[in-house]
């Protein structure tokens, strides 16, 4: 500083230095990049912010993250000493991330970064999940018929391009069968399969990455062949048994005044019974243990074959008259198959005038 008057211009005074308070940054940093490196993390990286605008020595900085898809929430924060750069990591796959960045001084934080133009996103990577809710349907003696629901968005981790079906008649094999679906489809049916047979199911998920987790292990037994016993007298009809796998209990004989009514899938447990009078639906005749299983059975013998539970009566059948008859194989009380119901056939008819004995229900 020098003075001035009317004589000249005085010396100027000795120089005084003055530097104004530390405070926060008024700008973040500047050109800030973010980008995919992998199914899992995002680079970040920034420049300084511009030293007009520090406002003191930047001390750090520090990174706000969030999914763009579930915001609002709140950010994750994370504080760095005098870095540039970052990646991020442990995120969902093929995810948008909403990102900022501050920069901050020893007074505090300054001012937070807006939202990239473009919202960085992780790259696509197989799918973390599994299809939900797998199940059958459907079942016959050589195919079955298995149905999923969708794998949830936030499991697929990439753009969903189809699911893979496998199976094999031995579990956790590493023999499998499979076949492919595309991503519209939520069921598929399993062709060319053996009669009362056990399959293993799983269904797993795909991006253009690959397969994600498979489903835990479903099984089904597929029904059996088609018996078809033969009359041997007027009130009875015989036939022949077919010694199951070693996994089945349990063996009950059911049969039905033709013609049929129901097919045998949709005959439950609770439609299962014993024997009555003039009834016209299907009944249980006899309940067999499978360790002991006779090759040949005759329907109609007026004998009693009872599971711990419950009485059956094998009923003498009515003379001249048709039947149908269907077996069901119980590994468990949820777990069993069934063979097709048999062809209608007729008992024998009674010469005019011939004694017979008379059978009276127990």
């Amino acid at each position: 500083m020098k003075t001035v008057n009317q004589v000249g211009d005085s010396p100027f005074s000795p120089a005084i230095i003055y530097q104004t308070k530390e405070y926060v940054p008024e700008a973040p940093p500047s050109n800030i990049r973010a980008m995919g490196k992998s199914g899992s993390s995002i680079d970040i990286s920034w420049d300084e912010v511009p030293e007009s605008r520090r406002n003191g020595i930047v001390r750090g900085y520090k990174i706000f993250y969030r999914l763009v898809q579930y915001a609002p929430q709140d950010f994750i924060e994370i504080n760095l000493r005098n870095v540039k750069q970052y990646t991020l990591e442990n995120l969902l796959g093929y995810t948008q991330y909403d990102i900022r960045i501050l920069a901050y001084t020893r007074i505090g934080d300054g001012k937070r970064s807006d939202r990239l133009h473009l919202y960085p996103r992780t790259l696509e990577t197989i799918p973390s999940g599994f299809p939900s809710n797998v199940t059958f349907t459907k079942r016959s003696n050589n195919k079955l018929t298995v149905s999923w629901r969708h794998l949830n968005q936030s499991l697929r981790n990439g753009i969903l391009i189809g699911y893979i079906v496998c199976y094999s008649d031995k579990a956790r094999s590493s023999n499998l069968s499979c076949s492919h679906q595309n991503a519209y489809s939520n069921s598929t049916v399993i062709n060319k399969l053996q009669p009362a047979t056990k399959y293993f199911v799983t269904v797993a998920a795909a991006t253009s990455v690959g397969y994600g987790p498979k489903s835990s292990e479903i099984s089904k037994i597929t029904n059996g062949e088609r018996v078809d016993p033969v009359a041997t007298s007027y009130s009875s009809l015989e036939l022949t048994i077919t010694k199951p796998a070693s996994h089945i209990k349990e063996v009950m004989i059911i049969v039905q005044v033709a013609p049929k009514i129901n097919e045998v899938e949709d005959i439950g447990e609770s439609d299962l019974k014993p024997y009555q009078a003039n009834t016209q639906d299907p009944y249980v005749t006899a309940y067999l243990k499978a360790d002991v299983l006779p090759l040949t059975f005759v329907i109609g013998d007026g004998m009693q074959y009872n599971s711990e539970k419950q009485r059956y009566s094998n009923q003498p059948l009515k003379q001249n008259s048709s039947y149908i008859v269907f077996l069901r194989f119980f590994e468990s009380q949820d777990s069993y198959y069934s063979t097709e119901w048999s062809n209608s056939v007729r008992t024998l008819a009674k010469p005019p005038g011939e004694f017979s004995i008379n059978y009276y229900d127990s």
